[in-house]
């Protein structure tokens, strides 16, 4: 009864892992606020509810200038790399983002391409849509350099449109990679984050940086549950390999303490004294 019920919570946690690994981030934020239903950031959402509610209030086209860019390969934690977007974000009120740190079950790239269609109409500017072909690398140092294109090229596109006073809306998705990608991806060459280690260098210098403002910081006024990821797949599956032991553990003791010992063992007669007196008297 035990086992087919641990077997099936392995398979559910495997299915449940692989699925975190699948999970994209989605991003929202305009000019203007946002929805009642856009209005509250989210750890974790089906792609489903995510593209009904966004399209529903992207399809009304009303900003000046549509910004769509979709990215194979984007994570959330890569918004680390993000320090100018992040920092517009922080100025911004939680009514006017909509954040949703892992999404599942789907792909954003269809949201993405039908709100770029239903606005293509839009007079002036319009829409600027940009599906992104090339997936961000897994070398740290090439991947930290397309993330500060994306950027550099997301806030210089913004700077200009604030100076003419118009609004705007930015929709930036993760999707996943295409399966031959990943294959072709699985062992990639070793590359140095740096040519010449640090530790090398002979100067010895204090670091100040932990003494900087906090003011500087574009995360310190983050909630709580957008500052930190709370749930990763590794924490996941530490959980369901606790409870799995757990388990085994309970089942041994109270094996063992189900243990019976039949009182007639312990009487005199049958005893090692009653033996010995049987002895005599024979």
């Amino acid at each position: 009864m035990l086992l087919p019920r641990l077997s099936a919570i392995v398979l559910a946690a495997a299915g449940a892992a692989n699925a975190f690994k699948d999970a994209s981030p989605f991003l929202l934020f305009s000019s203007e606020s946002l929805s009642d239903d856009l209005a509250r950031s989210q750890q974790l959402a089906r792609v489903a509810d995510v593209e009904r509610s966004a399209y529903e209030y992207i399809s009304s086209c009303k900003w000046d200038h549509h910004i769509i860019q979709t990215r194979p390969g984007l994570k959330a934690a890569d918004y680390q790399e993000l320090p100018l977007l992040r920092r517009r974000l922080a100025v911004l009120q939680s009514t006017h983002r909509y954040e949703v740190s892992e999404t599942i079950g789907g792909d954003l790239a269809s949201l993405a391409e039908r709100a770029a269609e239903k606005c293509a109409g839009k007079p002036g500017e319009g829409v600027q849509y940009q599906p992104a072909a090339e997936a961000l690398s897994t070398a740290a140092t090439r991947r930290r350099r397309q993330l500060e294109a994306t950027d550099l090229s997301i806030d210089s596109l913004l700077s200009a449109i604030e100076a003419k006073g118009e609004s705007y809306i930015v929709m930036l998705a993760g999707v996943p990679e295409a399966q031959s990608n990943v294959e072709d991806r699985q062992h990639p060459p070793y590359e140095m984050d740096e040519p010449y280690p640090t530790g090398l260098h002979t100067d010895l210098k204090r670091d100040l940086t932990t003494n900087a403002n906090d003011s500087s910081n574009a995360q310190a006024s983050l909630p709580l549950f957008e500052k930190y990821k709370f749930l990763s797949p590794a924490i996941f599956m530490g959980l369901v390999v606790t409870i799995l032991l757990g388990s085994i553990l309970y089942v041994g003791i109270t094996a063992i303490a189900g243990l019976e010992v039949s009182y007639f063992a312990f009487s005199k007669e049958m005893g090692s004294q009653g033996q010995a007196q049987r002895n005599k008297q024979q």
